[in-house]
């Protein structure tokens, strides 16, 4: 998790300079790349989140929410176990490759790859924002 961190850190802080991501050219920079893309994926995440939780937001009439309040409570319980459950697995994915230079590219990767999953069931709640 310290790792996933400093990673992302170092992308962000240097996306600024010029970094290829169609051809990158060493180690550094694939998990730079691959940092950025999983960032991206976060943040759609978190703003697909944000618009379905919106949907629970004011009467409960056809003009407002049409889900029954349990869905709200549900929603975010499952979504604080879906963070869980992606971070444990992307950690064993890193674990799993850490003898090599390739763990970090995997594990982020495969948050990268979990994410997207979510955002599309998220949208399932009212399709794409």
């Amino acid at each position: 998790m310290k790792c996933f961190a400093l990673v992302m850190l170092m992308a962000i802080s240097s996306a600024a300079s010029a970094l290829d991501c169609q051809h990158p050219n060493s180690t550094p920079e694939n998990n730079q790349c691959a940092a950025l893309d999983a960032a991206a994926a976060d943040t759609k995440l978190n703003e697909t989140y944000q618009r379905v939780l919106a949907l629970f937001e004011g009467p409960n009439d056809e003009a407002g929410r049409w889900y029954p309040a349990s869905t709200k409570a549900s929603l975010i319980a499952a979504e604080r176990e879906w963070i869980k459950y992606r971070d444990d697995n992307c950690t064993a994915i890193f674990n799993n490759y850490k003898a090599g230079t390739i763990h970090t590219v995997m594990e982020l990767e495969c948050r990268k790859e979990l994410t997207d999953q979510r955002i599309k069931a998220l949208e399932l709640f009212s399709g794409p924002g």
